[in-house]
C-alpha cells in the first residue's frame, strides 16, 4: 500500500549557516552548487529532517507516529518535498541548507523556475504511479510551480489541503478532493494558519493508526469529523524526525538533486555532470562522517562467534514452536559509558558493537531471519555479509538456524519483485543459509485488482524455486512462500506446494490480520497440509496465542515486536513477567527538540543541561537507595523535563512513579539488567533503548518456553486467544468433513507436541513470576496494584 505525501519546503531549517545556498547559487548551475556543497558538507542531512517549519514538524509527527505504530506494515509512506532550490525531493535525499522560495514571486517567474527544476514533470510522474491515496500540502505559490491541470493523471484518490482560491482552480477529476484551510479552520482546530496543513495531515495519519484497513477517501468522507476527534499532533509523544524513509538516506542525493537545475545549456552538457558529481563528493563525505580507519579496524573483543550451551538445540519447546527474530541491525556498544554518554568506538558500527545473543549466556531466540533487502541495504554491509556468509556475519556458530527471505514489504508497490529465482538460489547458497524462502509478492486489500496476478506469480515462483533447488541438489532447506487473501485461497495454494514436494511452507501477509483470522487461515491450511510438512507464520509471534498457533499446526514464527516496543510509544516499553512498564524519558540535550527549545529562546542551554543532569543523578541515587517510593522532588524534576521536551502527555507522573516503585530492573535476572541497572529503564538513545529491547526479547522467550512447556497456563497480563471456530447448522457437508479431519489432526498433533513438555511439567516456582520483597510492600504499593490492570494495556492484536 503506497500513500503519497507531497509537502513544501519551509523557511526554517535545522541548519542555517551564513554560507547557505541561495537561489543565485542554484541558477549558476550544478557544478557551482557541487563546489558550494563541499563547504557545507557538515550540514548536509536528509530532506525530511532539514525543515523545521510548523507545517513540516506537525506533518512529520503524524507520519512518524503512524510508522512507529505499524513497524512491519505493508504501508509505504512515500514523502516528496517540493523545494524551490532542489526541485522535487524524496524524503531520503540528502541536501545542504539553502535559502530559496517561491513565495512572493510573480506567476510567470514561478512557472519558469518550476519548469527549470523539472517540478511539473517529476510530480506528474509521482501522481501517475499507482497509490492508495495521496495528500498534497502546498501553498498557492508552490502549487502553481507544479502546473497541475486537467491533463494531470491521478492514479488514486488525492486530497489537497489548499486555500479557497486554489481550491477553485483544481482539476475537475473524480479522484481529486480538497479541504479548505483558512483562518476559520485555524481557529476551529486551534492551530496557527502557517502550520494548519501539516496539523490536519498529521491528525489524519494519527487517525489512520487504528483505521488504515477501512479508510477510504471519497467525496462523502467526513474529514472535519476525523480532525475534530483526533488529538493534536503536539500531544503525540513522538520525535518528528524518528521517521524512516522508504529507502535509506542517499549520500549522493544532494548532488543528484542539483542535477535538475538547468543552466540554460543543452541537455548534452548536463550528462557529464551527472557522472562527475557523485564521484567528487562521496569519498570526502564518507571520511568525515565515519572515518575509514575506524570502519575497517574490527574490534576483536566484539567480533567473536558465540558458543551455544550444551542442550540448547534440544530445548523441549522447540518440538512445539521455534521463534525466529528478524535482523534489523540491532546492535549496541558493550562498553558504553552511561555516565558520560560516550560510545567506546566513537560512533556505532558493526565493527565495534555486539548483537543481543552476544550479551546473554544463550540466545533469546531459536533462530534469526534476515531479509535480502536488509542484508544489502548498505554497500558496506553487503560487502561484509557476502564475504563472510550469514553465520559469520551474525557471529553465530554454523549449527545456529538462519532463515533468509526476500523482504517483500520493501518492493510491495513494484509491479514485479526485483529478484529472479536464479539470483535468489545463488544468494542463499553463497551466503550459506539454513533455510531459503521463495520469492513472493504481497497481496493487500488496496491492490484488489492485482491479487490474482500476485497470487499466481507467487505460486509460479515457488514451483520454479523448488524445481531448480532439486535439480541443483542444494544443501539448504527450501521454504515455499504462500500468499492469499482468505482461508480458502491460502489453503488452495498450500495444497499446490505440497504437491510440488515442499517439506516447509511459510504463510505471509498476515501482519495486519487479527489473531482470530490467523488461526482460521492456519487451521484451513492444515486440512490439506500433512503433519510432516512444517508451517511458518511470518510476523505474528503473538504471546497470547503461542499455544494455539502450535496446537493448530504452526512449527515456527517470527516477530521483532517486543524488541521494538522498547522505543515505540510511552506505555509498553519494559516487559516483565508481571506486565509492561513505561520507560522513563530523559532525552539528551543534543536531541532535535532540545536544540529547538534553546534556539527559540524557550530555555538556556545551561538550564537545560542542569535539568538533564539532575534527572539522571536523581534516578541513579534513587536506584542506589532502599527507598520504597521516589521523592516528590524527583518526580517533579522528571515530569518538568519530560514535559519541557515532549510536551504534555497523559498520566506522565503516574507512569514514572509506577516504574520507580516497582524497580523492575532490580528483580530481573537477565544479564543486561544486572549489568546496566536503572539505565535500562531510561528512555534515552540507542544504547539504552536497544538494551531494553534485548531485555524484552529475553522475557518474551522465557514466557514462550514456560507456556509451551506447560509451566505457565496463561500470561496474566494478556487477553486469552479467541476460542476455536465451531461448526454451525449452516455449515456445508464438505466443510464439516474438513473440520472433522482438521480437529482429528490438530488433536493428534497437539498430543504429540505436548508429550515431552507434559512429562517434564513442574509446579510453578516463585522465580517464574518474580515479585517485590515483602519488606518493600507499602500502602502505596497496594494502591498502585489496584490500578495496575488499567495501566497494563496489552499490545494491539498486530505485530
Amino acid at each position: 500500500m503506497r500513500i503519497l505525501i507531497v509537502t513544501s519546503c519551509t523557511g526554517k531549517k535545522t541548519f542555517s549557516p551564513e554560507n547557505a545556498l541561495t537561489t543565485e547559487d542554484f541558477d549558476k548551475g550544478q557544478a557551482h552548487v557541487t563546489r558550494q556543497e563541499k563547504a557545507l558538507k557538515e550540514y548536509i542531512t536528509p530532506a525530511y529532517s532539514m525543515y523545521t517549519g510548523q507545517q513540516h514538524l506537525r506533518l512529520m509527527r503524524g507520519l512518524t507516529y503512524f510508522q512507529q505504530q505499524h513497524p512491519q506494515s505493508d504501508v509505504q509512506l512515500d514523502l516528496q518535498i517540493v523545494s524551490a532550490g532542489y526541485g522535487l525531493l524524496s524524503a531520503e535525499q540528502e541536501i545542504a541548507p539553502y535559502e530559496s522560495t517561491f513565495q512572493g514571486l510573480k506567476r510567470k517567474e514561478i512557472l519558469r523556475r518550476g519548469q527549470q527544476l523539472s517540478i511539473p514533470e517529476d510530480l506528474h510522474t509521482q501522481l501517475s504511479t499507482p497509490y492508495s491515496f495521496a495528500i498534497i500540502l502546498l501553498g498557492d505559490d508552490y502549487l502553481k510551480s507544479c502546473q497541475i491541470d486537467d491533463e494531470t493523471i491521478f492514479a488514486g484518490p488525492t486530497l489537497f489541503f489548499v486555500g479557497a482560491a486554489s481550491a477553485r482552480k483544481l482539476p475537475n477529476h473524480p479522484n481529486v478532493h480538497h479541504f479548505v484551510t483558512s483562518n476559520a479552520e485555524a481557529k476551529t482546530y486551534n492551530c496557527g494558519l502557517v502550520g494548519l496543513k501539516g496539523e490536519l495531515a498529521g491528525r489524519l495519519f494519527t487517525h489512520l493508526v487504528e483505521h488504515i484497513k477501512d479508510f477510504q477517501l471519497t467525496q462523502s468522507t467526513d474529514l472535519a469529523a476525523i480532525f475534530s476527534a483526533t488529538p493534536k499532533t503536539s500531544e503525540l509523544d513522538i520525535e518528528p524526525f524518528d521517521f524512516t524513509p522508504i529507502t535509506p538516506p542517499k549520500k549522493k542525493s544532494a548532488k543528484k538533486a542539483t542535477k535538475k537545475v538547468p543552466t540554460d545549456k543543452t541537455s548534452t552538457k548536463k550528462t557529464p555532470k551527472k557522472k562527475k558529481s557523485p564521484k567528487a563528493s562521496t569519498p570526502k563525505k564518507t571520511s568525515k562522517e565515519t572515518p575509514k580507519k575506524r570502519i575497517k579496524r574490527v574490534n576483536p573483543e566484539v567480533d567473536k562467534i558465540i558458543e551455544l550451551p550444551k542442550g540448547w538445540m534440544q530445548k523441549p519447546h522447540r518440538d512445539r514452536l521455534i521463534y525466529f527474530i528478524p535482523d534489523w541491525d540491532d546492535q549496541v556498544d558493550p562498553d558504553y559509558d552511561f555516565e558520560h554518554d560516550i560510545h567506546s568506538g566513537g560512533t556505532g558500527d558493526w565493527s565495534n558493537q555486539v548483537y543481543a545473543h552476544q550479551m546473554y549466556p544463550e540466545p533469546n531466540y531459536d533462530g534469526i531471519l534476515i531479509s535480502r533487502v536488509v542484508a544489502e541495504k548498505s554497500k558496506r554491509k553487503k560487502e561484509r555479509i557476502n564475504q563472510m556468509g550469514v553465520h559469520r556475519y551474525l557471529r553465530v556458530p554454523r549449527e545456529f538456524p538462519v532463515m533468509g527471505d526476500c523482504g517483500a514489504f520493501d518492493y510491495i508497490k513494484e509491479e514485479l519483485p526485483p529478484f529472479t529465482t536464479e539470483e535468489l538460489l545463488d544468494y542463499y547458497t553463497r551466503l550459506d543459509f539454513d533455510y531459503g524462502v521463495s520469492i513472493d509478492h504481497l497481496i493487500v486489500a488496496q491492490t484488489e485488482e492485482k491479487k490474482r496476478f500476485r497470487y499466481e506469480l507467487t505460486i509460479q515462483n515457488a514451483a520454479e524455486f523448488i524445481s531448480e533447488h532439486k535439480k541443483q541438489k542444494l544443501p539448504w532447506t527450501p521454504i515455499g512462500a504462500v500468499q492469499g487473501w482468505d482461508p480458502a485461497s491460502y489453503r488452495d495454494a498450500a495444497k499446490q506446494y505440497v504437491d510440488m514436494g515442499y517439506d516447509y511452507i511459510a504463510l505471509g501477509g498476515l501482519v495486519r490480520t487479527t489473531t482470530k483470522g490467523v488461526l482460521e487461515i492456519l487451521s484451513e491450511v492444515r486440512t490439506v497440509v500433512p503433519d510432516d510438512v512444517k508451517v511458518h507464520l511470518f510476523g505474528v509471534a503473538r504471546p497470547q496465542a503461542l499455544t494455539r498457533f502450535s496446537d493448530d499446526g504452526a512449527n515456527s514464527v517470527d516477530s521483532a515486536s517486543v524488541l521494538r516496543k522498547a522505543w515505540l510509544g510511552s506505555n509498553l516499553n519494559y516487559l516483565t513477567q508481571e506486565g509492561w512498564f513505561s520507560a522513563i524519558r530523559v532525552p539528551q540535550v543534543t536531541s532535535f527538540r532540545a536544540k529547538r527549545l534553546v534556539k527559540d529562546g524557550v530555555i538556556s542551554l545551561d538550564k537545560l543541561q542542569t535539568l538533564e543532569r539532575g534527572c539522571l543523578r536523581g534516578l541513579r541515587d534513587y536506584a542506589a537507595s532502599n527507598d520504597d517510593t521516589p521523592s516528590e522532588a524527583l518526580l517533579d524534576l522528571l515530569v518538568e523535563y519530560d514535559t519541557l521536551i515532549a510536551g504534555e502527555r497523559a498520566k506522565t507522573r503516574q507512569k514514572i512513579e509506577r516504574t520507580l516503585i516497582h524497580r523492575p530492573w532490580q528483580s530481573c535476572p537477565c544479564a543486561i539488567c544486572k549489568d546496566a541497572g536503572i539505565e535500562v529503564a531510561i528512555f534515552r538513545g540507542n544504547n539504552r533503548n536497544r538494551r531494553r529491547g534485548f531485555h524484552n526479547t529475553y522475557v518474551f522467550h522465557q514466557i514462550m518456553q514456560q507456556v509451551l512447556n506447560g509451566e505457565l497456563e496463561e500470561i496474566p497480563f494478556l487477553p486469552p486467544p479467541p476460542p476455536p471456530k465451531e461448526d454451525t447448522a449452516n455449515t456445508s457437508e464438505n466443510t464439516k468433513k474438513a473440520e472433522k479431519k482438521k480437529t482429528k489432526k490438530v488433536s493428534k498433533r497437539a498430543t504429540q507436541k505436548a508429550t515431552k513438555s507434559t512429562s517434564k511439567k513442574k509446579t510453578k516456582k516463585d522465580k517464574d513470576l518474580p515479585s517485590k520483597p515483602k519488606k518493600k510492600k507499602t500502602k502505596k504499593d497496594d494502591a498502585v496494584e489496584l490500578v495496575q490492570m488499567a495501566l497494563f494495556t496489552p499490545p494491539q492484536d498486530t505485530d
